[in-house]
C-alpha cells in the first residue's frame, strides 16, 4: 500500500464508512511493518481536516498520548465485535473518558442525499472532536451486527471497515487500493502455464 506524501502531507485512507474506524486506519501497514500515519498534532490536525471535522481555531498544545490511547482502545474493542468476545474493562474506560466530551446538541443535516447527525457547535474542539470519534465508535459496537466490522481480506493490509454492503459480503478495504491487486495477482497466476 502505498502512502504518498504532498506538501509534507500524508494521504489518509477514508475507506471505512465511519469515522471512528477511518481514526483506527491511520496506522497502516507497509513492507510487513506498522507504520504510523500520524505522528505529530500537525498530521492529526491534516487528518481532522480530511475527514471533514471543523474544529476550533488557536487549538491550544495537546498531547499526541491521549490520541494513541483512545486510538489503541478502539481498535482492541472493534477486534472484540468482531471476535464476539468480552470488551476488554481498561478499553471500555478510555472510550467513556472521551465519550464524555462528544458534542450532546445536535441537529439533522442533509449531506449528499444522505441524512447526518451534526453538532449543533459548528467548530470543535479537539476534546470535543476525540468525544465525536469516541461517540461514533460506542454507535458501533453497540449496533447489530446488521453492518459488521470487518478487517481488509489483503494479507498485506490491516485496515478495517464498517461492511455496509447490500449482501455483507465485502472483502476489501477498497477495490482501488487491494481488491484489485488481488483480482490482478489471481488473473495473472491462472494465466500462467
Amino acid at each position: 500500500m502505498m502512502v504518498s506524501m504532498i506538501n509534507n502531507k500524508p494521504t489518509f485512507y477514508f475507506v471505512a464508512n465511519n469515522l471512528a474506524i477511518d481514526f483506527v486506519n491511520t496506522t497502516i501497514q507497509k513492507q510487513q511493518a506498522a507504520y504510523e500515519l500520524i505522528n505529530n498534532p500537525a498530521e492529526f490536525l491534516f487528518w481532522a481536516a480530511d475527514a471533514g471535522a471543523k474544529l476550533q481555531a488557536n487549538q491550544p498544545a495537546f498531547e499526541m498520548q491521549a490520541i494513541y490511547h483512545l486510538r489503541r482502545a478502539l481498535k482492541t474493542l472493534f477486534e472484540a465485535k468482531m471476535q464476539n468476545i468480552t470488551f476488554p474493562e481498561p478499553d471500555l474506560a478510555i472510550l467513556n473518558q472521551h465519550l464524555i466530551n462528544a458534542p450532546v446538541q445536535q441537529k439533522l443535516l442533509l449531506v449528499a442525499q444522505e441524512m447526518l447527525l451534526q453538532p449543533v457547535n459548528s467548530q470543535l474542539s479537539i476534546a470535543g472532536f476525540l468525544g465525536e470519534i469516541a461517540h461514533q465508535a460506542a454507535q458501533v459496537l453497540i449496533s447489530a451486527n446488521k453492518q459488521p466490522i470487518k478487517s481488509c481480506a489483503s494479507e498485506k493490509c490491516i485496515l478495517m471497515f464498517l461492511d455496509t454492503s447490500r449482501s455483507k459480503k465485502r472483502r476489501w478495504c477498497s477495490m482501488d487500493l487491494c481488491g484489485n491487486r488481488a483480482k490482478a495477482a489471481a488473473f495473472y497466476q491462472a494465466a500462467k502455464p
